[in-house]
């Protein structure tokens, strides 16, 4: 991803939200939390421990969990998916995933749809392509502003 291929996804994306009235998206993202011990600097200078007190604090294997939240362009978050401790996630688990947590979220969001499973293969052909998708720029997922 370079910046100016970034940067025109912006308005890219207000032009579709124009031609196409009101148009209800959402942004989903996944970020894996770990746990570390976190070693605060000293708030005075005489709170400086000698050299033989300073310990470094780490670990090869780190506590992580893996998150997984929604949000529509409404402003309505879903309550993060925590996914289970070391649980590979493939296509499967995700799949599964999509199908328990995500959907009756959409459903319960007011996401008026007779038949979501119907509706979302339906709308494919309206999802934004791979290359379009904001991945990695904070300014166009609104996901990396609340995770």
């Amino acid at each position: 991803n370079n910046k100016a291929d970034r940067v025109s996804k912006g308005p890219r994306d207000l032009e579709r939200h124009e031609e196409q009235g009101t148009l209800l998206g959402f942004y989903s993202d996944e970020k894996i939390f770990t746990v570390g011990r976190v070693r605060k600097p000293p708030k005075r200078p005489l709170d400086l421990p000698g050299p033989k007190e300073v310990k470094s604090h780490s670990s090869k294997k780190p506590a992580a969990v893996m998150t997984l939240t929604v949000i529509s362009s409404e402003g309505d978050v879903m309550v993060p998916h925590f996914f289970q401790v070391n649980e590979t996630v493939n296509k499967t688990v995700y799949l599964d995933v999509l199908k328990r947590v995500v959907e009756p979220w959409m459903k319960e969001d007011g996401w008026r749809a007779q038949n979501t499973r119907v509706s979302m293969t339906a709308n494919t052909a309206h999802f934004w392509p791979p290359t379009f998708w904001p991945a990695n720029s904070p300014d166009l997922n609104p996901c990396d502003f609340y995770l």
